[in-house]
């Protein structure tokens, strides 16, 4: 029970982490912006999670099959798979950012009842945020695969604090398009971070497996 809970920990302080950076943007806010800023930001940020959401039909049901692989040293098929997850995240986030261009801010504006004229921008950035997070949830879910979990924590780690370092001042600067590139930089941070862990982890696991 305390292995398991010792291997279990970085991804519990990781889901910590993960919640936290969605919502820097909103602590920037509440810091340096209004009320009416928050209502904004908030309505707009919803979509970011859709993105993500069709993500998890397809990749929930290639879990056990991406272990099996990992599992058996079948590395080809394994980051075939993860590429061909790639793919499906960049395919939903153009689905997802066309239809947000022609029909986003009307529909949000008819569910909501807020005036959201001139924020299509700022929705648009936060949406290839959500991309870029969903992107980066692929190479989670391959790192956790391959035993490497502590890993993550440098990940999110990274991410959060890129983002506290750049959210209060593009908040000051910018208002909630601001808050939306924070949100997008902070996500490309986490996603170029596990792509560098990503390649590192391979790379030492087949040096290992040569060696043997």
């Amino acid at each position: 029970m305390c292995k398991l809970f010792v291997e279990l920990l970085p991804l519990f302080i990781a889901t910590f982490l993960s919640n936290y950076l969605a919502n820097i943007p909103k602590y920037a806010i509440d810091a340096v912006g209004t009320s009416e800023m928050q209502t904004i930001f908030n309505v707009i940020f919803m979509p970011s999670f859709v993105i993500n959401l069709f993500l998890v039909f397809f990749i929930r049901p290639l879990l056990t099959k991406l272990a099996v692989l990992w599992v058996s040293c079948d590395f080809k098929s394994f980051l075939s798979i993860i590429g061909k997850l790639m793919l499906v995240v960049v395919g939903i986030s153009v689905v997802v950012l066309a239809g947000a261009y022609l029909l986003g801010i009307p529909i949000l504006q008819l569910i909501f009842g807020v005036n959201l004229e001139g924020y299509l921008p700022a929705l648009l950035i936060v949406l290839v945020g959500g991309g870029l997070l969903s992107a980066a949830n692929v190479l989670y879910n391959g790192i956790v695969i391959m035993r490497r979990q502590r890993l993550v924590l440098i990940a999110y780690g990274i991410a959060v604090l890129v983002g506290v370092l750049i959210a209060q001042p593009l908040v000051v600067s910018l208002g909630i398009l601001g808050a939306s590139i924070a949100y997008a930089i902070s996500c490309g941070a986490l996603l170029l971070t596990y792509v560098a862990l990503f390649v590192w982890s391979m790379a030492d696991v087949r040096k290992s497996s040569i060696r043997r």
